[in-house]
């Protein structure tokens, strides 16, 4: 969800999302943790890795270290 969604929105999709039981977490817009000059590192892990459809976590890892050693 987004912060800047209308509340009425916000609250029928978190509704949607725990009807359908889909596990959510909250993530910070952004990590304080890292300069935006960073996020240009990562911008070839989105670009490989858009278009794949991962069934678990563990398939993510393996493909991410995959672009690592490539």
């Amino acid at each position: 969800w987004q912060d800047n969604a209308r509340p009425s929105t916000a609250h029928n999709t978190i509704k949607t999302i725990n009807r359908l039981c889909y596990e959510t977490q909250e993530n910070p817009p952004y990590s304080p943790r890292l300069a935006p000059s960073h996020f240009s590192r990562f911008r070839p892990f989105e670009e490989a890795l858009r278009d794949h459809g991962f069934d678990s976590e563990i398939e993510v890892t393996k493909a991410v270290q995959k672009r690592f050693h490539d």
